[in-house]
């Protein structure tokens, strides 16, 4: 379906007049406002000009009329309501506003009229809004600081444990390694005096050996004298015979 302008629906509906159209069917057709059909009507029996749709938009407009309203009431579309109405925000001087919307759309807009009914609820005046956001900004950096310090504070503490707890690690190994110096000091006297222990005995067992090898030796030497003597003896009793 063709989405005629308010124009084109004006035109058709005066062609429709002409043809003596009943205004129900012309209204059915041209989707114009009972208003807009009798100011046409008017037009053509020369009881004066019928007045343009935006005119009619433009005062609905300054009777605080929504677009939506307008669109209604007018029977156009969103997009001539829309048209006609930023038409006449720049006729009334409202440029600033319909930059701002554009610019930060229609969520934040509604967030400023809540913040904006906040303050003034609070008695703070339109005038004082400014020095309000450089306190605010300030206080943001501040929080945004604190923060960061937050953090880095944070960052030391786990800094500041883990070395707590290398240094109890490092305690522990030095106490450790104290205990098996200890020890193996211990174990080294006591190998020591085993050392000197044995030592000690194998000089007596030497001695005790010499001893033995000087007695086998006089053993050895008694013996040849018995051998001897018992030689001599032999002979003596031979010679007797």
């Amino acid at each position: 379906m063709v989405m005629l302008s308010g124009k084109e629906k004006e035109k058709m509906a005066i062609e429709m007049l002409n043809r003596n159209v009943p205004s129900r069917k012309i209204l059915e057709k041209c989707n114009l406002s009972p208003n807009v059909i009798t100011a046409l009507r008017r037009k053509l029996e020369g009881v004066g000009p019928a007045e343009p749709t935006f005119t009619q938009a433009y005062r609905l407009f300054e009777a605080k009329k929504s677009p939506y309203e307008v669109a209604i009431e007018l029977r156009i579309t969103a997009g001539e309501a829309t048209k006609y109405f930023y038409e006449y925000c720049r006729l009334r001087d409202l440029n600033v506003l319909l930059t701002l919307y554009n610019t930060l759309g229609h969520n934040s807009i509604e967030e400023l009229r809540q913040l904006h009914r906040v303050l003034t609820q609070n008695g703070v005046s339109a005038e004082l809004y400014g020095l309000y956001i450089i306190k605010a900004t300030q206080i943001d950096r501040l929080e945004s600081r604190e923060r960061v310090v937050s953090g880095q504070n944070y960052k030391i503490s786990n800094e500041n444990l883990t070395l707590v707890k290398i240094n109890e690690r490092l305690r522990q190994e030095n106490y450790d390694l104290k205990r098996a110096n200890e020890w193996l000091n211990g174990e080294g006297d006591r190998l020591k005096w085993e050392n000197d222990q044995f030592t000690k005995n194998l000089a007596n067992a030497q001695t005790e050996l010499s001893g033995l090898y000087r007695q086998k030796g006089a053993t050895i030497s008694s013996l040849a004298d018995l051998y001897t003597e018992r030689d001599r003896l032999e002979k003596g009793d031979k010679a007797e015979w």
